[in-house]
């Protein structure tokens, strides 16, 4: 079985986030992304699936500390 590959717009609203914040993971080596044929980056659903799980997370401690 293969994993889904996104193309930038699918794994974006995958994440619920914009792609500029998408690049932003690119460039700082949290997120790896795959060139098809050269020049079509691609993103692996674990690899995605991975970035969700620590954005869920975030989004629960900036929660918490709201209430405080």
């Amino acid at each position: 079985m293969t994993d889904r590959l996104y193309n930038e717009k699918e794994a974006a609203d995958y994440l619920g986030i914009s792609k500029k914040k998408l690049n932003e993971f690119i460039q700082d080596k949290k997120l790896p992304a795959y060139k098809i044929g050269g020049q079509f980056l691609r993103f692996n659903q674990k690899d995605l699936d991975a970035i969700k799980f620590l954005l869920s997370d975030v989004k629960k401690q900036e929660k918490q500390e709201k209430k405080q």
